[in-house]
């Protein structure tokens, strides 16, 4: 947690020497609008860009063209939100992280490329504005969590073994100790 809440930190360059960056390290600087990467980055906890709410794109190393995912090995670890309200992510992700898009407030379609097998726990944690998502049909896991406090749902597409014919109930088998299907969230309530 260095830099949490740090007001008025608008971008960061991170050395090469950076091979790690732990949790929450820039939670809550709501100013921070870009990072730069190193090439010797090789992992980022979970919530390290939580609550970045103007971050608005990344440089630097094993970042996507677009300049808004940080992918390192084909997981999808940091997304940049700012003004980003319908994407669809790179090709070369088959891992959306734990808490990778957490708190992106501007999104309201999201569409994952053939490839993803993974959606982690709180990916997408209180997306609040998120209305439509399109799952892969390479999709194998989705974390019961991986869309938590997401309450604006409209519909679910794609994938149909994670969602009702009416694209009305997002479902989850992730949970080994109770075969599923489980309910995990619902579009118009």
């Amino acid at each position: 947690y260095a830099f949490t809440i740090s007001n008025n930190l608008k971008s960061m360059y991170l050395p090469n020497e950076i091979t790690i960056i732990e949790e929450g390290v820039f939670s809550g600087c709501h100013d921070l609008e870009s990072v730069y990467f190193p090439k010797n980055l090789k992992k980022v906890a979970i919530y390290a860009f939580s609550e970045c709410w103007n971050l608005s794109d990344f440089g630097g190393y094993n970042v996507s063209e677009d300049g808004k995912c940080l992918i390192i090995d084909n997981i999808l670890y940091a997304f940049a939100p700012k003004g980003v309200t319908n994407y669809i992510f790179p090709d070369n992700i088959t891992t959306i992280n734990e808490g990778a898009c957490r708190l992106s407030q501007d999104l309201e379609s999201i569409t994952f490329p053939e490839g993803v097998k993974s959606i982690c726990s709180q990916a997408f944690e209180d997306c609040i504005n998120l209305k439509t998502i399109t799952l892969p049909q390479s999709l194998q896991n989705l974390d019961n969590y991986a869309f938590k406090g997401c309450t604006s749902f409209e519909g679910f597409y794609g994938n149909e073994y994670f969602h009702t014919s009416d694209n009305k109930c997002l479902l989850s088998y992730a949970n080994l100790s109770h075969p599923g299907p489980w309910l995990v969230n619902f579009a118009g309530a």
